[in-house]
């Protein structure tokens, strides 16, 4: 290499140093941004779980309790006799 080169190779160093500073500068912010959508995902799945999982809870105490009421309107038409209302 000439020394009557050297100022330029020294500033086009000087620049790439700059733009790689500029990128990986870039590349955190973008890695930061996704591991915070992807806490934020998370929070809200597990959000979404336990909705889910407390409707279901209520389907099954709402089962429970038709059960329980069919059950009682069974017995009441067998002590009644055939169910049929004869007066």
């Amino acid at each position: 290499m000439e020394l009557k080169n050297l100022p330029q190779s020294e500033k086009a160093l000087n620049e790439l140093e700059s733009l790689l500073q500029q990128l990986q500068e870039t590349l955190q912010g973008k890695k930061n941004a996704l591991l915070q959508q992807r806490q934020s995902y998370k929070h809200n799945m597990a959000e979404k779980t336990k909705q889910i999982d407390d409707l279901k809870q209520t389907v099954a105490d709402t089962l429970s309790k038709v059960t329980g009421v069919a059950q009682k309107i069974d017995m009441v038409l067998k002590e009644d006799g055939s169910g049929n209302n004869n007066n």
